[in-house]
Order: C-alpha cells, then sequence, then structure tokens
C-alpha cells in the first residue's frame, strides 16, 4: 500500500522544483550558441511533454482511485 502522506510530499517537492528549474535553464540556454540553443531549447520543451505526461497519467489514476 502506497503512503499518501509520502506521496503528497513528493509531488509537492516536484512543483515546487519544476519552475525553478524551467528559469535555470533559460538562463543557461541564453548563453550558449545559436545552434545549441536550439537543442537545449528542444530538449527542455520535450521534458516538459514528459512532465505534462506524467502529470496527467497521476491525475487519471487519483481520478480511478476516487472511484473506488
Amino acid at each position: 500500500m502506497f503512503d499518501l502522506t509520502r506521496i503528497l510530499s513528493i509531488i509537492d517537492a516536484a512543483t515546487r522544483v519544476t519552475p525553478a528549474f524551467v528559469a535555470l535553464a533559460q538562463e543557461v540556454i541564453a548563453t550558449f550558441g545559436e545552434g545549441d540553443q536550439e537543442k537545449l531549447k528542444e530538449r527542455l520543451a520535450a521534458a516538459r511533454t514528459r512532465s505534462d505526461q506524467l502529470h496527467d497519467d497521476v491525475q487519471d489514476s487519483l481520478a480511478d482511485a476516487a472511484k473506488r
């Protein structure tokens, strides 16, 4: 069985870190040349997409669990 308190604390920690990480990444990206900036921006966009997908999966799982 999962510990709800632990899961909630992990979710809270991840949501606090994400904006700071994105802000730092954007500052770092700006220090690279144009070609490298594009590669880094693409990687950051892919990471955001994965994060959004994982968020949707968690929301779906929570909704399913609430129905039980």
